[in-house]
């Protein structure tokens, strides 16, 4: 539909984008571009004006990335460019370049449009693995993502990215901080959390998601907080304990960022009386 690569073309040339860095040292970027909200799009005006204006960017992204770049997509409203860099300081040039592609589409078949596009993009230095660097760049485009859509939405694209955790038999929740000037962690908004989290919070996944931490919990300690600063924007790896006054329980609680700074997960398993984990099926 697009004419672009698709997702075996890409695993094709991305081995060739590779070898440049290994015999050359070029780094290259893994970008992944989506349109925001498609399925509205296309309620509102038909799956195939979905298809044309799909169509329309790939061909605005293949005009702008193309000559030096490899464009493919990988969904239906997905699309993945690889891009070599040779000076860091472009990295701060993408969001620009991909903003001038959204703003040149105005119409589709005669119809005015206004379109918005998340993005994330990984270096393949940050990881020397062609995985990590796909997960990376789609988490980054999810974490993006989340910024722009309704809370809904960003359910169902968290749930979809993270269902590998729904069932890990341990309390699993994502984050996103918010700090002041000074970096003080001062709040945090739940992103994603697993089914046994929900089970241990008592109240409903959807009616959590996108919500303040302070809000949900407003009994949670103070270091709590402390420690998301150190995981989200300091990079730390947490190993501690965080006891809960309201339901005086006493957590092992991991901690690490995720997606990008501003993000961690952390994973939290009660433990009894004398300090030992509580198995999940006697909770």
């Amino acid at each position: 539909m697009t004419g672009l690569l698709n997702s075996r073309g890409l695993s094709e040339q991305i081995h060739a984008f590779q070898d440049e860095y290994y015999l050359r040292g070029t780094d290259f970027m893994r970008l992944h571009v989506s349109i925001d909200d498609i399925s509205a799009v296309n309620h509102q005006y038909g799956y195939d004006f979905g298809d044309k204006l799909i169509a329309v960017l790939g061909d605005r992204l293949r005009k702008m990335f193309g000559l030096t770049s490899s464009v493919g997509r990988i969904n239906g409203y997905e699309f993945v460019i690889l891009h070599q860099i040779r000076d860091r300081r472009e990295l701060s040039e993408i969001r620009g370049m991909i903003k001038r592609v959204a703003d040149s589409i105005q119409e589709v078949d005669g119809m005015a449009v206004t379109l918005y596009l998340s993005l994330g993009y990984a270096l393949y230095s940050e990881f020397e693995d062609l995985d990590e660097l796909a997960q990376s760049a789609e988490m980054r485009l999810l974490a993006d993502h989340d910024d722009h859509v309704p809370v809904g939405n960003r359910q169902s694209r968290s749930s979809d990215f993270f269902r590998l955790y729904d069932n890990l038999p341990i309390s699993y929740a994502v984050y996103q901080v918010h700090a002041d000037r000074s970096r003080k962690v001062t709040d945090a908004t739940l992103f994603y959390a697993n089914h046994l989290f929900e089970r241990r919070a008592g109240n409903p996944l959807e009616e959590m998601l996108g919500r303040s931490v302070r809000e949900l919990f407003p009994d949670l300690d103070e270091s709590w907080y402390d420690m998301a600063r150190r995981a989200a924007l300091l990079g730390e790896t947490i190993v501690d304990t965080l006891y809960y006054k309201k339901t005086e329980l006493r957590y092992y609680i991991t901690g690490n960022q995720i997606i990008r700074p501003g993000y961690c997960s952390f994973t939290y398993q009660e433990l009894d009386r004398d300090g030992k984990p509580v198995e999940p099926d006697a909770l």
